[in-house]
């Protein structure tokens, strides 16, 4: 269920339509078994995230968000209905793809805090063993802004409502707003 991101032409495929002969002759000498092959995205993105969280699983309305087709997503909800994890969820998807920069918006940090907690949980459960190696992950609270750096050129960064400023002129495969109620009407105007 894992698509690669051709950088040159920004078009996603499944992973499993690649013949790689290195990638056989190991999983040969190991006695691994192949992956199944889903060509559903929806699908893909849901196998994802439960191979990426364990023991939490979206409920239905967290569904219907993350196989949405459509670009712009808003997601509103009660306290405890899971709109962080719904958001980190989606950040993770699109913090696979190589080479790609994230953005979660926030006023300050401790906004977005569960966010990326709850990346943090996604990436150590899929990466295990090996996280450490993987991801880079710095925090800095003065400024209010946090980032996660992967190996394979992907960034996430929590970036802070306080340093206007840096938050332009960006190309962004995805934006997401932590606590939209407290960040400044501005600000979405700068994004």
């Amino acid at each position: 269920f894992y698509t690669g991101h051709c950088p040159a032409c920004h078009k996603d495929f499944p992973l499993w339509k690649v013949r790689n002969d290195r990638l056989v002759k190991f999983r040969a000498d190991n006695g691994i078994e192949v992956d199944e092959t889903v060509e559903d995205e929806a699908q893909r993105r849901l196998d994802l995230i439960k191979t990426a969280e364990k023991r939490r699983h979206p409920h239905p309305g967290q569904v219907r968000a993350l196989i949405a087709p459509e670009r712009h997503i808003v997601g509103v909800g009660p306290a405890r209905a899971g709109k962080s994890f719904t958001l980190a969820m989606f950040c993770l998807m699109y913090l696979l793809i190589p080479g790609v920069e994230v953005w979660i918006l926030a006023r300050v940090y401790d906004d977005a805090a569960p966010e990326f907690d709850y990346l943090e949980g996604f990436l150590k459960t899929l990466l295990n063993p090996v996280t450490k190696h993987m991801v880079t992950v710095s925090i800095d609270k003065q400024s209010g802004e946090a980032s996660i750096t992967t190996r394979w050129g992907s960034c996430i960064k929590i970036k802070s409502g306080k340093a206007k400023g840096s938050i332009t002129g960006r190309e962004l495969e995805f934006a997401g707003v932590a606590e939209p109620a407290w960040v400044e009407a501005a600000l979405y105007e700068e994004l």
